[in-house]
Parts: C-alpha cells; sequence; structure tokens
C-alpha cells in the first residue's frame, strides 16, 4: 500500500466504470464527466460495474499513474457516508477513508468522532 498526504484530494466516481478503461479513457472521464482536470495532481477513483474492482488514477509529474485493485471475494461498498443520490458524479474522500476502504472496511456504518481542531486563520476576519 502507499501513503499519501493527507492534504491530498481524493474523489470517487459515483457512477459505475467498465473497468477495461486505460489512462486515457479514464482521464476523459475525469474531464467529460467530472468536470475535473486530471492533471491536478488529485486522486480518481473508479469502480467496476461488479463493485468487485477499483482504479486510482492520478497524474504523476510526467505522466498517468494507474493504480488497480481486484477482490477475489466480495465486494467494494457501493455507498458511503453522506452519498444519498445519483445526482452527483463525484464524491471527495479524505486519505484515511481511501485506506479503510481499500482495506475492506465499511465506510457506510462508520462515523467520524469530533476532534479538536486549530480554527483556519483564513476563515476569520
Amino acid at each position: 500500500m502507499f501513503s499519501l498526504p493527507t492534504a491530498i484530494h481524493i474523489y470517487l466516481c459515483t457512477t459505475l466504470v467498465d473497468m477495461r478503461c486505460g489512462f486515457d479513457g479514464l482521464a476523459a472521464l475525469v474531464r467529460n464527466t467530472l468536470h475535473m482536470d486530471p492533471l491536478s495532481g488529485s486522486l480518481y477513483l473508479f469502480l467496476g460495474q461488479k463493485r468487485d474492482r477499483i482504479k486510482i488514477l492520478f497524474w504523476d509529474h510526467d505522466g498517468y499513474a494507474l493504480y488497480s485493485k481486484r477482490l477475489e471475494r466480495g465486494r467494494f461498498p457501493s455507498l458511503l457516508p453522506s452519498y444519498s443520490s445519483s445526482a452527483t458524479p463525484v464524491y471527495h474522500i479524505a486519505a484515511y477513508e481511501l485506506t479503510l476502504l481499500l482495506e475492506g472496511i465499511d465506510l457506510t456504518h462508520s462515523q467520524k468522532r469530533k476532534r479538536f481542531q486549530l480554527p483556519n486563520p483564513s476563515l476569520e476576519s
């Protein structure tokens, strides 16, 4: 498994995708369906039709990189917390949620406990 900085943006495409898509096909989905820039350095997650495969596309300074995982048994969950309709083609998740998702933990029934956070100085006037 790879480690990710907590500040990275990770987006899950909420529509199921044909897993035969490669670099260019997934980049086109990011551009045309999610209306985002695949060269931004963000990670874009795609689930297969049977939800037993996941692909992660990201731009790695000089080219696309693609991470792929196929489950031998079971499926990735179809719904994530706060995702309730297919009206939104993309869902933003945190780095720890991606780790849990890849480890097979169903995020639908989990909840994050409130923790202390420093106030954001840019929001204060």
